[in-house]
């Protein structure tokens, strides 16, 4: 919303000392990263928002903990651990919850909408049902750079939009961490 943009520019000029700013169009979607390695797919995954789901005992505290430590055993998860922030507050508030919520058995309550396992984020391996066409747009981009060999394409992708018109690249790494992967 118009609020919540006006409060993130404060909080990134005002707290973090930011000076510049990209301000990018908004485009909705599941986000995915999908590992290129010459003319091939060679891996692609789902990337989900940081959460924790309900109980019904724990607090949400209590659960990010208790995420935390299953992510510490992964190699790779163990680097992205969910931190309380401002968006994380702004999540909470938004479901008209606090860190000291006990959700329901069962109940979804997301953290994040970066879905960065670096942030918090969870993985999940698609690469054997990620459509034929976000395949082949990922490998033209990879292919786009001339002399890169390898790379990790990140795109937005809504299954609930007609084809073609479903997916977007929004970025394209060169060195793109090959963990996530992997774990």
């Amino acid at each position: 919303t118009e609020e919540e943009l006006r409060e993130c520019y404060e909080h990134l000029v005002n707290e973090k000392n930011t000076r510049r700013l990209l301000l990018e169009e908004h485009v909705s979607g599941d986000d995915y990263r999908i590992y290129v390695v010459g003319e091939k797919v060679a891996g692609a995954c789902r990337r989900i928002p940081a959460f924790v789901t309900g109980d019904g005992q724990k607090t949400i505290r209590e659960l990010i903990r208790g995420k935390n430590s299953r992510r510490r055993l992964n190699p790779f998860l163990s680097k992205g651990l969910i931190r309380p922030d401002l968006e994380i507050d702004n999540m909470l508030k938004r479901q008209a919850f606090t860190y000291d919520s006990i959700p329901a058995e069962g109940r979804y309550v997301q953290l994040r909408q970066k879905a960065n396992a670096s942030a918090g984020g969870d993985v999940e391996d698609v690469t054997d049902v990620l459509p034929r066409e976000i395949k082949r747009a990922a490998v033209a981009a990879v292919r786009a750079i001339p002399g890169l060999a390898a790379g990790g394409v990140d795109v937005l992708y809504d299954s609930t939009l007609p084809e073609r018109l479903n997916f977007v690249v929004i970025e394209l790494n060169a060195r793109a961490h090959i963990g996530v992967n992997m774990y």
